[in-house]
């Protein structure tokens, strides 16, 4: 048995016909290159990501799991969520 297995992944938005596009106009030389580029981005953004989590969303879980007073009620986050959409639009 070999040890190679080849796959393929067909998306619903042909990012084939955008790979194939890129590389007509210039961006990469190749369809290999264009995909390289892609996977690049796609770790780029996990790492952000996960510095995300890390960072900012697990110390204010910690922060709530150890001082639970400090958590919105559902009213809380719509009028929150409301004043702050007000404020934008007035801005525009």
């Amino acid at each position: 048995m070999s040890c190679e297995q080849t796959s393929e992944c067909h998306s619903a938005n042909s990012s084939g016909g955008r790979v194939g596009a890129a590389r007509r106009i210039g961006c990469h030389t190749d369809r290999s290159e264009a995909v390289t580029d892609g996977l690049r981005e796609l770790f780029a953004r996990e790492e952000a990501v996960d510095a995300w989590l890390r960072g900012d969303v697990a110390p204010a879980y910690d922060e709530l799991r150890a001082d639970p007073s400090l958590a919105l009620n559902a009213s809380q986050v719509r009028a929150h969520i409301a004043a702050h959409h007000s404020r934008r639009t007035s801005e525009a």
